[in-house]
C-alpha cells in the first residue's frame, strides 16, 4: 500500500513520495506508481531446474483518495482521473522469466498487462500492454 493524497485539492500536499523513481513492487513497465495506491497481487514463483525461474502474478489495484488521481511511476498522474469516481484503478497482470546458462549470463523476460477498471475507463485511458527482454554479461 502507499498511500498520499492532496496533489488536486487546496492545502498540504501528502503524497507519497519514493525516493527512486523505479519499482519493481508494481512493475518494470512503470504503469502503476507508489502513490495513492493499494495493490493486492498474489503470485506464484517456480523453479523447474537450477537456471531457470517463472513466475506469474495477478494484481488488483484500487486508489486510496477518490479525490486524487490514480499514477504511473515517478509520480506521474494518470491524466483526467483526479476527476472522475471509483477506486478501481485496474488489474496488473505480470508474467516474469530468468534463465541463467552460465555464470556470466542472464537472460530475463517480463510480459506485463494493465486491464484498465473503472477509474482509467472512465477517465478514457485504454490498456497497455508492456514487454521486455534483456541479456547482461557479467565479465
Amino acid at each position: 500500500m502507499a498511500t498520499g493524497g492532496g496533489a488536486y485539492a487546496t492545502g498540504d500536499i501528502r503524497n507519497f513520495n519514493p525516493l527512486y523513481a523505479s519499482s519493481n513492487y508494481v512493475g518494470e513497465s512503470q504503469l502503476l506508481g507508489l502513490t495513492n495506491l493499494l495493490l493486492f497481487a498474489p503470485g506464484i514463483s517456480i523453479t523447474p531446474c537450477a537456471a531457470t525461474t517463472l513466475s506469474i502474478e495477478y494484481g488488483y489495484a484500487r486508489r486510496i483518495d477518490t479525490a486524487d488521481a490514480a499514477y504511473a511511476a515517478g509520480m506521474r498522474p494518470h491524466a483526467g482521473t483526479e476527476h472522475v469516481a471509483g477506486r478501481h484503478i485496474g488489474n496488473l497482470a505480470r508474467l516474469n522469466g530468468e534463465w541463467v546458462p552460465t555464470p556470466s549470463v542472464t537472460v530475463n523476460f517480463n510480459l506485463e498487462y494493465l486491464d484498465p477498471g473503472r477509474v482509467l475507463r472512465t477517465a478514457n485511458l485504454p490498456s497497455a500492454t508492456h514487454l521486455y527482454l534483456g541479456i547482461t554479461y557479467r565479465y
